[in-house]
């Protein structure tokens, strides 16, 4: 587990996967990292971004979903090397999802030139 992080609609965001959660108190709490092999072996580029991320990486990955800080899924589908990504400025979670089922998620940044 990288971090343990509360959204905002109650859900709680552990290492990657989103728990529905009846504390309301949390904010972030920051726990020991366990490397991953999905996690080593991703780069995502450029963060912060503009339209598109590039995705890096020697492991299978299937697909992606890119999640806003609410818990909520904006863009899923099929994974690509590039992912054009239509949304407003801010943070987000991109999740990679590996073959075998290791998931990898990344906090990047949309800003407009």
């Amino acid at each position: 587990i990288e971090a343990i992080c509360e959204l905002p609609n109650g859900q709680l965001l552990i290492g990657g996967g989103v728990f529905n959660s009846g504390y309301t108190g949390l904010s972030v709490l920051e726990t020991s990292t366990f490397a991953s092999p999905l996690v080593e072996e991703v780069s995502v580029s450029p963060n912060p971004f503009s339209h598109a991320l590039q995705i890096k990486t020697n492991k299978e990955i299937v697909s992606y979903q890119l999640i806003d800080q609410r818990g909520g899924v904006l863009q899923a589908g099929p994974f690509q090397a590039q992912l054009a990504l239509e949304v407003p400025e801010g943070f987000y979670f991109l999740q990679l999802i590996g073959a075998d089922h290791t998931v990898s998620t990344h906090k990047v940044l949309r800003m407009t030139p």
